[in-house]
């Protein structure tokens, strides 16, 4: 769901021409509180096109205005679909195989 929403950020930052505005925000800001992501941003991959690594490291609550953030979040869960992938839990049910047994309770 985060992953949904920082893209749906991404594509307003994009869109309304902050870029430039947004990359300023997230370079002033230090691995801290406030930013706890920013080392992983700057160890990002340099081979790729760039699209939706622009919040990569940041979520875009910190870098956009609350309520701007709020409604590209509303509007995202509203959206999303899906299924819970449990593969492990799955393969080990209903065909007998997996790759780590899930554990049981000592006895």
């Amino acid at each position: 769901m985060n992953a949904a929403i920082d893209q749906q950020c991404e594509k307003h930052i994009r869109a309304t021409g902050q870029v430039a505005a947004v990359e300023a925000k997230i370079d002033a800001c230090t691995p801290s509180a406030a930013c706890p992501g920013r080392a992983t941003r700057a160890r990002s991959p340099r081979h790729t096109t760039g699209s939706a690594l622009l919040l990569l490291g940041v979520s875009g609550d910190e870098v956009l205005p609350r309520d701007t953030y709020d409604k590209i979040r509303a509007a995202t869960l509203s959206q999303v679909r899906g299924t819970v992938q449990a593969d492990i839990l799955r393969r080990t049910r209903a065909q007998n195989t997996c790759i780590f047994r899930p554990s049981s309770p000592s006895a």
